[in-house]
């Protein structure tokens, strides 16, 4: 994701990844949470925005979803637990 994130947003995203809590983000950056919230939320649009899904015919064997489409999927539900919890 380096060409399109800035420095912050990949610091951002690995600190997610790392399994840190929006409050502790917020606590290790300086910044609050709503900051980091919505920083995030920035990051997994930019992602989304930038991830080519190549889907053919269900019944295909050459079915293909990219990598990229179970990243965000991935991200999201990260993101979800946070918020949620």
């Amino acid at each position: 994701y380096s060409e399109f994130l800035s420095p912050r947003q990949k610091n951002l995203l690995n600190l997610i990844l790392e399994g840190h809590k929006f409050n502790k983000i917020a606590e290790l950056t300086g910044v609050t949470h709503q900051a980091i919230s919505f920083a995030a939320i920035e990051v997994f649009n930019n992602i989304k925005n930038h991830v080519k899904i190549d889907i053919k015919n269900e019944n295909s064997d050459q079915k293909l979803i990219s990598k990229g489409y179970e990243s965000v999927n991935f991200l999201f539900l990260i993101a979800h637990a946070f918020v949620t919890g």
